[in-house]
């Protein structure tokens, strides 16, 4: 009998030699572990073997309301990706899972979060949890960091491949992205923000910095911008007109007096709704399909850019200007039959004859501003108004400017260029008009 006792003892030892386990506390992490085979039954324990080389773990929400212990998680030694979304974790521990590269926790309770040791990490999100402060210095491969909370500080100096931002409604008041020149995505919105330089950010192509405390904004290095939103801060002036790339612009509730919009040729959406602007001249921006521009004070209002058949009666809103009475469009009939978003004294003209109008005075023009021809070979007949001096100036279509002549009044000036092959912006500024257009030079 004793011999048979000793003989279960060393067979039960060498077995646990064998087969060792890891301890799955939380009843809904082990489920998820059943439902991707790397378990049987409902124990309490994993058969350390099938998890030490699983690379991607998702956990789902699959029982009650989720996972709040994530013990057993260390001996997943070889773990690079991790999505556990939407559970009721309070703490996650991963210092033994030096391999991650990806995290995705977004959603929990968790307070409190240490990834410095994680310096293979690139992508963390982890918005949606009360986490106070985050550390990141350490992880200088990180392409993507979504964070929210309490958050009051971010330090990204050493984060120089980061290409996306997201720290929406969160408490930092000073955000210094000047480091990180590969971003792309910024999503700074709802914080307290009063500065925001974005000299560095060449490749930026979407920011959202609304419900911030900024009073002005600089996009003038920005050229690859394509959609900005910057409604609810105290911005009086906002210049857009270099940001040819620029297709969607929400700028709404600010008090803005001043939107300089003519050179963004690619705009395809603007709201710029609840302002205190007086002018809003749209005439060069013909892909426009949507406009809101509600709540101002505007005087005049240009949309007459060849494009108006493409715009909705639910993507034009343009009443509560009491100041407003003339719309400028393409044609007054079709604007009539197919916009009612507008105040009841309101007409629609293809000349309104005031500061917005795309020919002011028409009386005294004996030409119209035009370039022709078009596509030409550098050189080309310019138009001006013979009773209007000016300066051409073109820009090639990442917005620099290279090139420059003085007009003087004159139905026909010759222009001639070196320019190389490609599309370039014309502009000219008049004393009483002011021309843009694309230029295509074979």
């Amino acid at each position: 009998m004793k011999k048979s006792i000793i003989l279960l003892i060393v067979y039960l030892s060498s077995y646990n030699l064998i087969a060792q386990y890891t301890a799955i506390p939380d009843y809904c992490f082990e489920e998820n572990l059943i439902n991707n085979g790397l378990d049987t039954v409902q124990d309490g324990f994993v058969l350390t073997a099938n998890i030490s080389n699983v690379s991607s773990l998702h956990l789902n929400l699959i029982c009650g309301d989720g996972i709040s212990d994530l013990t057993g998680i260390q001996d997943f030694g070889e773990l690079e990706s991790l999505e556990v979304i939407d559970h009721q974790l309070t703490k996650l521990d991963l210092s033994m899972n030096l391999n991650l590269r990806n995290l995705r926790c977004m959603y929990n309770q968790i307070d409190s979060l240490n990834v410095t040791m994680l310096t293979d990490l690139e992508y963390l999100e982890c918005y949606g949890n009360p986490i106070p402060s985050i550390v990141v210095t350490n992880n200088t491969k990180l392409k993507v960091l979504e964070v929210g909370g309490s958050i009051n500080q971010l330090d990204l100096t050493n984060n120089l491949d980061l290409v996306r931002l997201y720290c929406y409604g969160t408490q930092v008041s000073n955000l210094d992205v000047r480091n990180n020149v590969l971003l792309e995505y910024l999503n700074c919105a709802g914080n307290e923000i009063t500065e925001l330089d974005l000299t560095e950010n060449l490749l930026l192509i979407d920011l959202n910095c609304s419900r911030n405390n900024l009073t002005e904004l600089d996009l003038s290095n920005n050229l690859n911008l394509e959609s900005l939103t910057c409604g609810y801060n105290s911005i009086s002036s906002l210049n857009v007109s270099i940001n040819t790339t620029l297709e969607y612009i929400v700028c709404y509730g600010n008090e803005m007096e001043n939107l300089i919009i003519e050179g963004a040729i690619n705009l395809r959406s603007l709201d710029c709704q609840i302002n205190k602007l007086s002018q809003l001249n749209l005439a060069n921006n013909s892909k426009l399909k949507k406009l809101v521009c509600r709540g101002n004070e505007l005087v005049c209002l240009n949309v007459k850019n060849g494009n108006n058949i493409n715009i909705g009666n639910s993507d034009f809103y343009a009443y509560e200007n009491p100041l407003l009475n003339c719309i400028e469009v393409d044609d007054p009939t079709w604007s009539a039959d197919n916009w009612n978003n507008i105040d009841s004294h309101v007409i629609f003209s293809d000349s309104c004859d005031n500061e917005c109008s795309t020919y002011t005075n028409v009386e005294t023009y004996h030409c119209k501003p035009t370039a022709y021809p078009n596509p030409n070979n550098g050189t080309f007949s310019f138009n001006s108004n013979n009773n209007d001096q000016g300066l051409i100036k073109m820009y090639n279509m990442v917005g620099i400017e290279v090139f420059s002549k003085e007009i003087s009044p004159n139905c026909e000036s010759q222009i001639k260029t070196d320019l190389g092959h490609g599309m370039y912006l014309l502009r000219f500024i008049g004393a009483k008009s002011e021309y843009m257009h694309k230029i295509i030079i074979k």
